[in-house]
């Protein structure tokens, strides 16, 4: 395994490297691809005229929304690849930030970390490696066991740090958090009892966990946002690695470069990726259901 730096990188797949729709009534997520956004359109045509076809709305509302900031195009630029389950452009979005970062510890803190999706995680492995110019593995994951919740995954990640700074030799720690916490706005969820009300209110939490906070730097890159799209439609999605964020995350990496001696180990523990025990994720527990809902409506 390659030598590590202070520098956490975990990444969240579902919403962050690729898109995810909001389902407003059945609360689960819809995956931007070429093959939903057909059915969509498919629905739209076979319906009459200024009727609501509920998903498919939602699907086609994002899919025509222009992604706004920097970017200069709408979200059909990050449609998914069949064959990763991923975007191509926001996978090398991912590559860039594993670049700047030079030499991270890169973890796994999505639910593709059960057993049943290793062959989904190896070639998403591969597809970075790829981008790198050189061969990648995940060099750890986050515990199996996790409330299936935005605080779930936040107390995760922290356990992580816990971990992590607690048997780190020296030094500072920095940590960066690429998530869509299930597609959740912040201010509408808790965590040990503290609402976590902006970015700023979780990386305050995932600061005081580790065992020196005074020498942590934690960002959060919140892939998530909701807005009113095409004929008045409110929408709400996991974004994926947008331009503005990608730069908000090469920024904090740059910043904090020059203050973050190497690491040549990894903590007892968190030396392999191991695919144990993780909980049936919302993502692909309603996948199933939202499919056909959207080719029966």
């Amino acid at each position: 395994m390659a030598n590590s730096t202070g520098t956490l990188i975990f990444v969240d797949i579902d919403g962050v490297l690729n898109v995810g729709v909001v389902d407003p009534i059945h609360g689960g997520l819809l995956a931007l691809s070429r093959n939903n956004v057909e059915r969509a359109q498919q629905k739209r045509v076979s319906s009459a005229v200024g009727a609501s076809i509920g998903i498919a709305d939602s699907l086609l509302g994002v899919h025509s929304s222009a992604v706004g900031g920097s970017e200069g195009a709408t979200f059909a630029k990050f449609l998914l690849n069949p064959e990763t389950g991923v975007s191509d452009e926001l996978v090398a979005r991912l590559a860039r930030l594993i670049e700047a970062a030079e030499r991270p510890t890169v973890v796994l803190s999505s639910a593709w970390r059960q057993p049943k999706h290793s062959a989904r995680v190896q070639r998403l492995e591969a597809a970075i490696g790829e981008c790198l110019g050189r061969a990648f593995h995940f060099d750890a994951c986050t515990e199996g066991e996790e409330d299936y919740s935005p605080e779930g995954r936040l107390k995760a990640i922290g356990n992580f740090i816990t971990t992590f700074s607690r048997r780190r030799r020296s030094g500072g720690l920095r940590a960066l958090v690429l998530e869509d916490f299930h597609a959740t706005a912040f201010g509408a969820w808790a965590c040990d009892g503290s609402l976590m009300a902006s970015a700023m209110a979780a990386e305050w939490y995932l600061q005081r966990c580790s065992a020196v906070p005074a020498a942590a730097s934690i960002k959060i890159i919140h892939t998530y946002d909701e807005w009113t799209a095409d004929r008045g439609l409110e929408v709400q999605a996991g974004t994926g690695i947008t331009a503005d964020l990608l730069q908000d995350a090469l920024d904090f990496l740059s910043s904090q470069r020059a203050q973050m001696p190497r690491l040549d180990f990894l903590p007892c523990g968190v030396e392999e990726v191991e695919f144990e025990d993780a909980l049936e994720p919302r993502w692909q527990s309603q996948w199933p259901e939202v499919l056909q809902m959207l080719s029966c409506m």
